[in-house]
């Protein structure tokens, strides 16, 4: 089937938002980066997500057959645990857009479950295809994380979606497959389709080049980015680095933190003073997308220590 026209759901995560901004990360960048390049192979992306705070206009484009599309979904302000009672607003101005600029879509892809939730609806009304993508899932966390409880409305919509959608979209093997033993999803519909990567930016530089760029001189460089909250696992690097035996010839640094999230870089620097590592740590703060080459360029090691 072609498909002239598809509608992208991202109700929460607008994929103008800068990552590392709040809650903004990997998840914009893959809804910005995947509608752009829909659009080059001449498929018209409308990416559809909530009114926030500055946002720019209601409509932006993002290339030449992709735009960005603001609606209203409740209050702009609410975090993103109180968002669920706002979709039936978000689900009714979206098929108003629709209606009222005479649009036709030939599929549905949804990203979250939240805009699942929403995306299950829209394609039952347009006849159309759901494909979905849920980047996080409420059970994993759970499971992976003591004390890390997903609301039980979040697995029941999820497990709804899993079931209702034309395709499944999994990043790896082991999300499918969590998908089918936590949420007894059909694996017959789950497409196992890596993140990409964008290798004009992230490629080799040279690498003593960007060390004395960013003031690195002979030490062993492991690398952290990402946000500083707790379910990223930052805290895991600091009491990583106590236990070290050789720490003089070692530097680590953390990138991520800074708008929105001082808490969180006053929490980690005050934990490294606590466990005498903080002449190790550079807390770097947010870096622009375009500049992280060369962070991962300059270290010998990077560390994800996620949950």
């Amino acid at each position: 089937m072609s498909v002239g026209r598809a509608a992208f759901i991202s109700f929460h995560a607008c994929p103008l938002a800068a990552p590392g901004e709040g809650k903004s990360g990997g998840m914009n960048v893959y809804v910005k980066q995947l509608a752009k390049a829909m659009a080059n192979r001449g498929v018209q992306v409308d990416v559809f997500t909530r009114e926030h705070p500055g946002c720019p206009s209601k409509t932006t484009g993002i290339a030449p057959l992709a735009r960005v599309v603001h609606l209203p979904g409740g209050d702009p302000d609410a975090p993103v645990e109180r968002l669920f009672p706002f979709l039936p607003e978000f689900r009714d101005a979206l098929l108003a857009f629709r209606r009222d600029n005479g649009l036709d879509y030939q599929a549905v892809h949804t990203h979250y479950w939240l805009s699942g939730w929403v995306g299950q609806a829209l394609s039952y009304v347009w006849r159309v295809p759901h494909v979905t993508t849920f980047h996080t899932l409420a059970a994993v966390k759970s499971q992976s994380r003591a004390g890390e409880e997903g609301p039980e409305t979040r697995q029941r919509v999820e497990k709804e979606v899993m079931a209702s959608a034309d395709r499944v979209v999994a990043f790896t093997s082991h999300e499918r497959d969590a998908m089918v033993r936590l949420y007894q999803a059909d694996a017959k519909r789950i497409d196992l389709i890596p993140c990409g990567v964008d290798l004009s930016l992230f490629r080799p530089l040279d690498r003593q080049a960007v060390r004395r760029e960013l003031g690195i001189n002979g030490e062993k460089i492991l690398l952290y980015v990402g946000r500083l909250e707790p379910l990223k696992g930052p805290e895991l690097l600091l009491q990583t680095a106590a236990q070290l035996e050789r720490r003089d010839e070692v530097r680590f640094l953390v990138v991520g933190g800074g708008v929105g999230q001082d808490e969180d870089v006053d929490r980690m620097r005050s934990l490294a003073a606590e466990l005498n590592v903080g002449n190790l740590f550079d807390f770097v703060g947010r870096v622009d997308q375009q500049y992280l080459p060369k962070y991962y360029n300059a270290a010998d090691v990077c560390v994800v220590a996620s949950y």
